[in-house]
């Protein structure tokens, strides 16, 4: 299975990655970010597709963010 990232998921994980380093030191926030994984107050938005054996990443979101909204 292949792994796709878009481009709105890479810059969520580089606010993420700054969000955190704010307060705590950046190797924690890169160590974070690289290791989203249950129990963490993220959200992955992905979509997969079977005939291309393929995962897109589409969104990386914390839970205390607001939605974007349908269009």
């Amino acid at each position: 299975m292949q792994l796709k990232w878009t481009d709105l998921a890479a810059i969520n994980l580089d606010k993420i990655e700054d969000h955190i380093a704010k307060e705590n030191s950046p190797l924690i926030a890169i160590d974070v970010v690289m290791s989203i994984v249950d129990g963490v107050p993220f959200i992955v938005i992905y979509r997969e597709n079977m005939s291309t054996n393929t995962v897109e990443i589409r969104r990386v979101l914390h839970d205390a963010q607001q939605w974007p909204t349908a269009n």
